[in-house]
């Protein structure tokens, strides 16, 4: 089965959209029946870059914020 390639444009994080400036690093985690493409990526959020990872299930196609 292939997957369209995807990629994080924004997301919501309290109460705020955030936009996702710069991807760093693109990974995949293979944990059968649970693919998921892990996003290392860099944004300014309330005034400070911060770096963050985001994951995106791909049986499902939902996204997940993992680490801020």
């Amino acid at each position: 089965m292939r997957f369209a390639h995807t990629r994080p444009i924004r997301f919501r994080h309290d109460g705020n959209v955030v936009k996702v400036e710069m991807i760093i690093r693109i990974s995949e985690e293979k944990i059968p029946d649970n693919r998921m493409k892990i996003y290392e990526c860099q944004s300014e959020i309330h005034g400070q870059m911060k770096q963050f990872q985001l994951k995106y299930e791909l049986n499902t196609c939902k996204w997940f914020l993992y680490k801020i």
